[in-house]
């Protein structure tokens, strides 16, 4: 949508024509330094040219090492030389140069990767459905921690700190002691800051927040945010818009409020 003129465009799948979105699903996307978008899908990953308005797909071949390993792309992360995408079947990147694939073989098993955050330079932060990881891009050494299952979100807030969303609750890492400490044993599913520094994490069906000081949790009743109880998926995600506003949503629903009514 062209907010300035109000005009819409929607890009749709077509199997008769090879520069169309591989698949109307999107289960990720992200706009690298140069302004183009990344866009992953069930059936492969797709790069769209905002100025050209024609997309391009990468699809695994099975009979191409060097091509994308998996198609179905959970995650998407950009950095000045790579392309790095979660999949079902584990982390890849691809060259920017070359736009050939590679699969990251990380000293652990990394599978079905869910979320992907840098939160140092060449320090990637690896959440999976299996298991939380701590990458070194130039080395490719990595760090697993036990949190259990399900890294649904891997977050930094504005004090640096790395949080984590899990099927366990919610964690903090603690970097003097190199390790993740358990704050609620709610099963949560994303988080998000507001202007005033308070963290918004959201499970199935409630939403809580830790205040600015991160000394206390609030948990706030279904009638107070009656619309989050229509968010039904782990895939999920939260925005905070230009005024303020918040918008947690999933690929069925979206609920929005405004942080300051609930304080």
């Amino acid at each position: 949508e062209n907010y300035s003129t109000g005009t819409k465009v929607r890009w749709k799948f077509d199997p008769s024509d090879p520069n169309s979105i591989s698949n109307d699903t999107i289960l990720a996307i992200s706009m690298d330094l140069t302004g183009i978008l990344w866009i992953g899908t069930p059936s492969g990953l797709n790069r769209f040219d905002p100025k050209l308005e024609q997309f391009t797909r990468f699809r695994n071949d099975p009979s191409d090492g060097s091509s994308i390993g998996n198609n179905s792309i959970t995650v998407i992360f950009t950095d000045e030389e790579y392309i790095w995408l979660g999949t079902l079947a584990g982390l890849s990147r691809m060259n920017r140069k070359t736009e050939r694939f590679s699969l990251v073989q990380a000293n652990e098993v990394i599978l079905q990767v869910s979320s992907i955050l840098e939160a140092k330079k060449q320090e990637l932060w690896i959440g999976s459905f299996g298991a939380i990881h701590k990458l070194n891009k130039e080395t490719g050494e990595t760090k697993g921690y036990p949190v259990g299952n399900g890294i649904n979100q891997v977050y930094k807030d504005s004090y640096g700190s790395i949080w984590l969303a899990t099927q366990n609750g919610i964690y903090k890492y603690n970097e003097e002691e190199d390790r993740f400490v358990l704050w609620s044993n709610y099963p949560m599913i994303s988080i998000i800051e507001d202007p005033k520094k308070n963290l918004w994490v959201r499970s199935i069906s409630q939403l809580f927040k830790i205040n600015e000081h991160r000394d206390n949790i609030i948990q706030y009743s279904s009638d107070q945010v009656v619309r989050i109880r229509n968010l039904k998926s782990l895939h999920a995600g939260g925005f905070l818009a230009n005024n303020g506003n918040l918008y947690l949503g999933d690929e069925n629903d979206y609920f929005l409020f405004n942080p300051d009514s609930l304080l």
